[in-house]
């Protein structure tokens, strides 16, 4: 499902027009991207988004064998709780 269906989705259930639920889409959108990584995000019961850091590291080249250097970086962590679980098992 894209995000075109989604939103006609949620316009045909809640009745709001298909340009207003667009909005609010963008701006759940904008909000996250901007604040996930400063605490952690509970979003539709039963998901948490937060951030990790990885230190840097040397990794090698599986061709070469060369070392290579990579940088600390933060990586996006997705957390599915209980309520997400079950109703993908229904």
């Amino acid at each position: 499902m894209n995000k075109g269906e989604i939103i006609k989705l949620v316009s045909d259930t809640t009745g709001y027009p298909q340009k207003v639920v667009r909005e609010v889409i963008s701006g759940l959108r904008d909000v996250v991207f901007e604040n996930f990584t400063k605490e952690p995000m509970r979003i539709i019961d039963g998901i948490t988004l937060t951030t990790i850091d990885r230190p840097a590291c040397v990794r090698r080249n599986p061709r070469t064998g060369e070392p290579i250097n990579v940088a600390a970086k933060k990586f996006p962590k997705v957390k599915i709780g209980k309520a997400f679980k079950e109703a993908a098992n229904q």
